[in-house]
């Protein structure tokens, strides 16, 4: 049994990291906004931590190393919230002296982010530990957690494959604005990989990105002579994403513009359903779709809503949401009982 120490949690996070930086180069249209990053940093986490990720105590019980939906300590101002709560990293690794507690503190967590915009993922990175007002960006709650709450190691991956400049401006915004004292514990990846030429890699700070090119030389160099993937390439497409058809946007378009519960709740019934279902994604609005014809449900983005249900959808979904008259259109709840009564409500009215 190998032993779970930090060094080698270390050593098996920036190998994971890497990997996942190459898959995303290699297979980018496989990747289907943050979740896609998130899953496959998962599955490489779970492969190169020790014994494939898991603690066995001697009684057979345990956990698993790498863990997701791990809640902050600090609180933050959520969307539809009444009041502040915590918020939660894609994915974090306990600390090894505390994986006997119930409630082990984080060594180490991570943020995944496909095409997002400098200032969202730095919003309110100055705010003191008792703000209960700042939303929960990506790089801000590694950082107030690292600042404020002893998080020894925060880690995110942006990546970009269209706004060359956003990931410009991003490498910019952190050197100015992250101290050096934070930055050595704030390691972030940010990779440029537009379709058709050589992807760009930066690793912040410096002494993170000498360690890893040291380590990893001969991975980054062949990582760095490839040439990055063109959207849809080697992927069947999908009815209502081919040119010619309107509105109609790749699905990658839609999800990396739609807000966080819809994109969960789009993957979520695109994972449960499969082929009984058709997406097709517009540039205002998808619709999830019988096999082989008929509207289930609309999901518009700019209200964040559900609309436009399947009469037996509509019945479903207000019964397992315990209201006594049906709704046209529901707001998108980002909770997971929410996605749970849509994705049952789905599969009531597809068996029927």
């Amino acid at each position: 049994m190998t032993p779970i120490t930090e060094p080698i949690i270390v050593q098996a996070v920036d190998r994971s990291v890497v990997e996942t930086v190459e898959a995303f180069v290699r297979f980018r249209p496989g990747f289907h906004g943050d979740t896609g990053m998130r899953d496959y940093l998962y599955h490489r986490l779970m492969t190169n931590l020790p014994d494939g990720g898991t603690y066995r105590r001697a009684d057979g019980e345990g956990t698993l190393l790498a863990q997701a939906e791990w809640y902050t300590t600090l609180k933050y101002r959520q969307k539809k919230a009444k009041g502040p709560s915590p918020g939660h990293f894609d994915l974090a690794i306990p600390t090894p002296e505390e994986l006997d507690l119930t409630k082990p503190r984080p060594l180490a967590a991570f943020e995944c982010g496909r095409k997002k915009n400098a200032t969202v993922l730095l919003r309110d990175l100055d705010a003191p530990a008792d703000h209960e007002g700042p939303e929960p960006a990506d790089i801000t709650k590694l950082a107030r957690e690292i600042r404020w709450a002893g998080l020894h190691y925060g880690y995110a991956l942006e990546f970009y494959d269209k706004n060359q400049g956003e990931a410009k401006e991003l490498i910019s915004q952190l050197r100015r604005l992250v101290p050096s004292g934070e930055s050595d514990r704030l390691h972030v990846v940010v990779l440029v990989c537009i379709g058709g030429g050589r992807p760009a890699l930066t690793f912040l700070p410096a002494a993170w990105e000498e360690r890893i090119r040291l380590r990893f030389r001969a991975e980054l160099e062949r990582i760095e002579s490839l040439t990055c993937a063109r959207s849809g390439a080697g992927v069947p497409r999908r009815a209502g994403t081919s040119g010619g058809h309107g509105n109609r946007v790749p699905p990658e378009d839609f999800l990396s513009s739609c807000s966080n519960e819809a994109r969960a709740l789009i993957e979520a019934v695109e994972q449960r359903f499969g082929d009984q279902v058709r997406l097709v994604f517009g540039g205002i609005g998808m619709t999830v779709n019988r096999r082989p014809k008929g509207r289930l449900l609309r999901i518009e983005k700019a209200s964040d809503a559900i609309c436009k249900l399947d009469p037996a959808v509509s019945h479903e979904l207000a019964a397992l949401l315990h209201l006594s008259v049906r709704q046209t259109s529901y707001k998108i709840d980002g909770t997971q009982a929410f996605r749970e009564a849509v994705i049952a409500a789905v599969g009531r009215a597809l068996d029927k």
